[in-house]
């Protein structure tokens, strides 16, 4: 039923709760283990950045890699601890339209997702997990 099952995968501990079941879920079902990791500063912040110091911005977006880079490997390892391969998948852009687009192109049959605690209902409505399950092409499983 799911043979390739992807998670978004940030620094949250919302979303190392979702890699460790999708981990779980995708070696029950023998299935492939995607993540998706958005690699892209804040653009408020690169604007900013920009115009004080344009050298800066770069310094920044290397940052960005490198943190990306950083939890790639620890998804890497959590997986391989399972005896799970798993692919992973770097995407640049505001973070809904690029995990949508990534989970769409590969075919995911499963995206999970780490649910963040809010307090407002009004909230809920407006976040990234919200917009994403929204938009998805595919299942979604929410993790808390």
């Amino acid at each position: 039923m799911f043979k390739r099952i992807f998670v978004a995968y940030d620094a949250s501990p919302e979303s190392g709760r979702a890699l460790a079941s999708a981990v779980s879920l995708a070696q029950a079902l023998g299935s492939e283990l995607h993540t998706v990791t958005i690699c892209e500063p804040s653009t408020v912040l690169t604007s900013f950045v920009t115009a004080v110091s344009p050298g800066l911005a770069q310094t920044l977006a290397s940052d960005q890699r490198d943190r990306a880079e950083k939890r790639i490997a620890t998804a890497r390892a959590l997986a391989e601890k399972h005896g799970i391969d798993v692919v992973t998948h770097t995407v640049e852009g505001p973070e809904v339209e690029a995990i949508v687009a990534c989970v769409n192109a590969c075919k995911a049959d499963l995206l999970v997702l780490g649910l963040h605690q809010q307090s407002l209902y009004v909230s809920r409505l407006w976040s990234t997990a919200y917009k994403v399950a929204l938009e998805s092409p595919c299942s979604v499983l929410g993790v808390h």
